[in-house]
């Protein structure tokens, strides 16, 4: 049980800090970053898009608050292998 919520909260920890490391952010795409660059080759963002809902994620604090939980979830598996 505890290699699973290790394993289970890294994933989750990674996958939800992954759009926040290549440039998007709570207001907005960073200027000069890899996403920065996907959506200049993209052109006219369309709501509803994977880009758009991508942004939407990061923006509304839901990505920080997935990996908050991701962390948690790392904690606990390694405190339940301790004890």
């Amino acid at each position: 049980m505890s290699s699973i919520l290790i394993g289970l909260g890294i994933t989750t920890t990674v996958v939800a800090l992954s759009p926040i490391i290549i440039g998007f952010g709570t207001a907005g795409v960073a200027a000069g970053s890899i996403a920065a660059g996907i959506q200049a080759g993209i052109g006219n963002v369309v709501a509803g898009s994977i880009f758009a809902s991508v942004q939407t994620f990061v923006m509304g604090g839901a990505a920080t608050t997935v990996a908050t939980t991701g962390v948690g979830a790392t904690v606990l598996g390694f405190l339940t292998k301790l004890f």
